[in-house]
């Protein structure tokens, strides 16, 4: 099932995606998922993965799924979205239910029930959790908006006579928010809120917000406004506290926005039927589409680049990275055994040989040089470790500046070298049968001490502590 889930997949998908994801697994109730609804997922900062289901949350370590309900203090089982605050706590909305987030040392949730500063939120309707870029979280309900931060509430409740989806705070009582006032004014409109009271509106958008179900997302330093039946969306920034200006930006959507996700790379519009659609983070240009036999709910990258699929009643889809590509020689190099290789100046391969030459390829052509004696063993290549951004290869028939220029001590003896250490931009040292050496990457001078011993490894500390193996 999962192998056709890929191919599937891949044919859909626009070859954006398809250089860079390659693996494909699925995750459902088989694999220990609670749901094969999923709303969201999200990478907590110990690397684990938190799965939104309608059974409860699912924490997956890459192989298990722990699962939290209820009994581990969530307010509902039905779990639709979870944030991530600033310092690294983790809120979750919960269906028809108040605010609750997880405590890590006690490994549960901490509901309202539990929290008085979070019974200060009015039982209603959540309609969006948002993590805010100062740190704290906002809870949007069908009773005003509810800020939580530093085990403090701050309440924005309007009692039907402005919009309370926050979108400036400039003291603990005054905000600016954003929206239509039902039964009043169907426009997208500014509001200046003192102490819950409105001070101030000023229009932004003349559409009727009213009549379509409006999604807000707090994006930079400003929000994203989607509007259930257009395919226009827009882009609030630049908030003047004051004079209640802003910078407006529209962008056009490819299908009418049912919700969103925004990850590390991508703002991507999920569109009622199920697809979603991929836009540019910062131009907001579309890019490519997700679409297949199941629904998307929601997407998300983690730390490693790999990107997540929600969907309803299909699990969870996990697109891998490529994490292995192979280089191949040109044919008329001949393909010796590697003994090293490193990265050097603007990102080239540098591949060393038991041939006692060095293979480089960059984003151009691949070229051979060759060291000295054909026959000997090159052990390292070190690369872009000076300023000059030289290359010093070494082997156990001599060490080289650039492939060409030999390098040697007190100008006759030359310096050979079993293991080799870069200490810093400017020194490398290297070991030998009987002794070690140290080279300034920058002057090449090269300083050299006996040990009597036959040295096969060597590191450092500083110039003061340099460890032999032998």
């Amino acid at each position: 099932m999962q192998k056709i889930l890929f191919v599937f997949l891949l044919l859909l998908m626009n070859a954006i995606v398809l250089a860079q994801y390659s693996e494909a697994s699925s995750y459902s109730t088989v694999q220990g998922l609670p749901s094969n609804t999923v709303y969201k997922c999200l990478q907590d900062h110990n690397g684990f993965l938190w799965v939104c289901t309608t059974t409860g949350i699912a924490k997956f370590d890459g192989t298990h799924f722990k699962v939290y309900t209820t009994q581990d203090g969530l307010p509902d089982n039905e779990v639709l979205e979870i944030v991530k605050e600033k310092n690294g706590t983790l809120w979750v909305n919960c269906f028809n239910k108040g605010p609750a987030y997880f405590n890590e040392k006690q490994d549960r949730f901490i509901n309202d029930k539990e929290d008085t500063i979070l019974s200060k939120m009015k039982s209603g309707v959540v309609t969006f959790l948002f993590s805010l870029q100062d740190g704290g979280v906002q809870y949007n309900t069908y009773n005003g908006s509810y800020i939580f931060k530093e085990n403090k509430c701050y309440a924005v409740e309007p009692n039907k006579q402005y919009a309370a989806t926050v979108v400036g705070k400039f003291s603990d009582k005054n905000f600016i928010t954003v929206g239509a006032i039902l039964n009043q004014d169907p426009n997208l409109s500014l509001y200046k809120i003192v102490e819950n009271k409105l001070q101030h509106n000023k229009q932004i958008i003349a559409v009727n917000a009213i009549t379509s179900f409006q999604k807000y997302c707090l994006y930079k330093n400003g929000v994203l406004i989607f509007l259930g039946n257009s395919t226009t969306a827009y882009y609030i920034s630049n908030i003047d506290n004051q004079a209640l200006n802003c910078k407006i930006d529209s962008f056009k959507l490819k299908k009418p926005s049912f919700h969103y996700s925004i990850t590390t790379k991508y703002l991507f519009s999920i569109n009622i039927d199920g697809s979603a659609d991929a836009y540019d983070m910062n131009t907001f240009q579309f890019q490519f589409s997700i679409k297949g036999k199941f629904a998307v709910t929601g997407i998300y990258h983690d730390g490693l680049n790999n990107l997540w699929i929600a969907t309803r009643k299909n699990g969870l889809i996990k697109y891998g990275i490529r994490q292995v590509n192979t280089v191949e020689l040109p044919i008329e190099i001949a393909h010796p055994n590697a003994t090293s290789i490193s990265i050097g100046n603007n990102e080239e391969l540098l591949i060393g040989t038991e041939l006692n030459s060095v293979i480089t390829k960059n984003k151009l052509s691949f070229n051979h040089h060759s060291l000295g004696n054909s026959q000997a063993l090159a052990m390292s290549v070190f690369a872009n470790i000076s300023a000059n951004k030289n290359v010093f290869t070494f082997s156990e028939e001599g060490s080289y500046i650039n492939y060409k220029q030999q390098i040697f001590y007190a100008k006759k003896e030359v310096i050979k070298a079993k293991s080799v250490y870069k200490l810093n931009d400017s020194i490398i040292v290297g070991a030998f049968v009987q002794y070690y050496f140290s080279i300034n990457t920058n002057t090449f001078e090269v300083a050299r001490n006996k040990i009597g011993k036959r040295s096969t490894a060597i590191a450092g500390i500083d110039m003061q502590h340099i460890f032999l193996g032998s």
